[in-house]
């Protein structure tokens, strides 16, 4: 997490090409959701780095935290489903709330 001016901070996470698409979801609606449940900027760059793709989370630092968690849960959710690459219409958990992850 990088702490930027004021009380803003960004977070940059490498993730997969492979699970990159359950982090966007269908037309984009995880990401978005990530953004309307957490109140942080969240955006997946296009260019592949090593077999990654960078996604760059920007807010307060609870927001940040709150888009990381959800983001690590979709992740972690999608890793136990057969088509582990494909997007998933499962909702991150709500902003500020801790994420419910099965196991």
């Amino acid at each position: 997490v990088h702490h930027m001016h004021g009380d803003t901070c960004s977070l940059k996470l490498l993730v997969n090409y492979e699970q990159v698409g359950s982090v966007i979801g269908k037309q984009g609606n995880m990401l978005r959701l990530i953004r309307e449940n957490c109140g942080a900027s969240a955006q997946v760059e296009r260019d592949e780095v090593q077999g990654d793709r960078l996604v760059i989370v920007t807010g307060h630092l609870s927001q940040v935290t709150a888009a990381a968690a959800a983001i690590l849960t979709v992740l972690v959710n999608a890793s136990h489903t057969p088509s582990a690459g494909g997007a998933s219409d499962a909702a991150p958990p709500p902003a500020g709330g801790a994420p419910q992850v099965p196991l």
